[in-house]
This record gives structure tokens, sequence and C-alpha cells, in this order.
């Protein structure tokens, strides 16, 4: 059987690199998924893991010719034996039940992986996030632990929403405009938090937007080719991962040097947004 590519880099999460490791075993183009995620401020809060997500990603699907149809039953045994061999499917467990982990049995949160049908009829677990592969399970086993199921199948290509995520300079000058809601959200933001629950939110929040940008970095690396010292480069989006960092620091403590840190690199970052913007409308 043949096996899958596994897609995978720093900044994209287990549920991404699911999707788009199965768009890509369907012969598409998983890079448009990113393409305009830069500009995205609106960001989806799921209240059942406590993070924020793309909603444009899912929206993207549209542009590369595929399309989520959900498997999840009250049945779970039933929906996976309705895959007939060859079959693939999107399927999350608690990471505490993840037995190829070695943080197994040790912590608990959502954590997604493929899984293909044999022609024997078991489970092949192929796995972005930990470069795993064919490891086999049974229906039983995954109907057990699965909490959540579907496919990515193929569709009609929405060709105008392709034709616009390809528009690179649009994105651009999107990215641009968002700065000033940035500016609202983030550093105004920052000075009005009282530490505890709302500062590990606004963390996720950050590490939800710094994770776009490394999405979206990936497409403008594959389409444009530019100079990786003159367009996001590693230190960039690691100044964000450092904010993310701070405000978990701050939930613990209400420190004014703490947080006058965090809205001055934020201010900076943003700065560096409008640089990276005006560099992309050149090319």
């Amino acid at each position: 059987m043949k096996t899958i590519k596994l897609i995978n880099f720093q900044g994209i999460n287990c549920y991404y690199n699911s999707i788009a490791t199965l768009v890509y075993d369907l012969g598409l183009d998983y890079k448009l998924l990113f393409g305009d995620l830069w500009s995205e401020c609106d960001l989806f809060f799921d209240e059942k893991s406590g993070l924020y997500s793309s909603k444009r990603l899912i929206a993207n699907l549209a542009a590369c010719g595929a399309k989520i149809l959900p498997l999840w039953e009250k049945d779970t045994q039933r929906a996976l034996n309705h895959l007939k061999a060859g079959e693939s499917a999107v399927v999350c467990f608690d990471a505490f039940n993840v037995f190829w982990n070695s943080t197994y049995r040790l912590r608990h949160g959502t954590h997604y992986f493929i899984v293909r049908k044999s022609l024997m009829g078991e489970f092949l677990i192929f796995d972005p996030t930990l470069n795993k592969t064919d490891i086999k399970t049974s229906t039983n086993e995954l109907a057990g632990l699965c909490i959540d199921i579907f496919a990515v199948k193929k569709r009609r290509p929405d060709q105008a929403l392709k034709e616009e995520l390809l528009c690179v300079k649009k994105e651009a000058v999107r990215a641009e405009k968002s700065v000033s809601t940035l500016k609202v959200k983030l550093v105004e933001g920052v000075a009005s938090l009282q530490g505890g629950e709302a500062c590990i939110k606004f963390a996720k929040y950050c590490d939800a937007l710094t994770n776009n940008r490394f999405m979206f970095r990936h497409f403008v690396f594959d389409l444009l080719h530019p100079d990786p010292k003159l367009f996001m480069p590693d230190s960039y989006l690691l100044s964000f991962v450092a904010v993310k960092n701070g405000l978990f620091k701050l939930s613990l403590t209400q420190d004014v040097r703490t947080k006058k840190q965090i809205s001055h690199l934020l201010s900076v970052l943003l700065e560096n947004e409008l640089k990276y913007a005006a560099f992309l409308q050149k090319l």
C-alpha cells in the first residue's frame, strides 16, 4: 500500500499538518492553505481545546480543490468500518492516549494524526508531528480512543479564490492595513491586562498569530523564493514567541517591567510588519 509523505514544519500544529498532508496526498497544492494567513486577526477561539485557530485556513481548502467531510457518528466504530481499504481519515486522540509518543500517559490535550485502512482491514497510523509512519492499530482500539474523525476529499477548485491567494502583493497590502488593528489588540491590550487567565488567553492568541506567520512564510518561500534574511527571518518570528512567553510570565506576576518589555517588543514587531509588507509589494 502506498505510504504517505508527511507535511510538517515549524509553526504548523498537528491539526493543520494532518490536513495539509492529506491535501498533498490527493495530489493538490497544500501551500495554498496558507496564502492569506498573515493578515488574519479575527481568530477563532475553541472553548473545547482552549486554543485559537485560523478561520481562513479551512476556507482555503476550496482553493486547493479539497473539502472536509465529517465522519463523526455516535457509533465511531461504524464510521471507521465504512472506510474502504486505502482510504484515509484524520483522527483525534487525547494526547494522554497517544501510545507511540514519549509523553504517553503523562499529559492531556488534543492530538491529531492520520489513519489509513489497510487491505487486511487494520489501520496504519501516520503522524506528521511526531514523524511516525506505519504504526498498526485495530478498529476497536481507534474507536475506543477517538474523539474526532473526518476525511479530506476532492472537490471542484474555487479558481477565483486560488487566484486571489496567489496574488501575494494583495495579501501584503491587507497585512499592512491590519497593523493598526493589531496595535489596538496587542499593544493596547497588554497595557490593560491584569494577570491570570486573561494573560494566558492573550498568550494563546499571540501564539496563533505567530503560527499563521510561520505558515504564510512557508507559502511565500515556495512561491517567490525571497532572501530569508529580508523577509520574516527566524529572529523575527522567535521574538513573537518571546512575547508569548512573557505573557505567560505576566499571568503569574503583575510585573510592571515585564509588561513594558512586552509592549515595546510588540511595537517593534509591528514596525517590522510594515517593512515586510513593503518588501513583498516590491517583488
